[in-house]
């Protein structure tokens, strides 16, 4: 099962989460918010998204 892992973060804390939780979980991607955030629509052939945007 691949898992894909969306990810925003302005200190790099949210990065490091992201990584941290695409290693525990193995199969997984990680996709930066900032790349895709323009796209009219988002498709992912994952089974589960995870959000982790940091909060102010």
């Amino acid at each position: 099962m691949t898992t894909t892992i969306y990810w925003f973060s302005g200190t790099g804390n949210s990065l490091k989460i992201a990584r941290d939780l695409a290693e525990k979980l193995g199969d997984a991607e990680l996709i930066p918010i900032a790349k895709i955030w323009q796209q009219e629509s988002i498709t992912s052939n994952t089974v589960k998204d995870i959000i982790s945007q940091k909060q102010e």
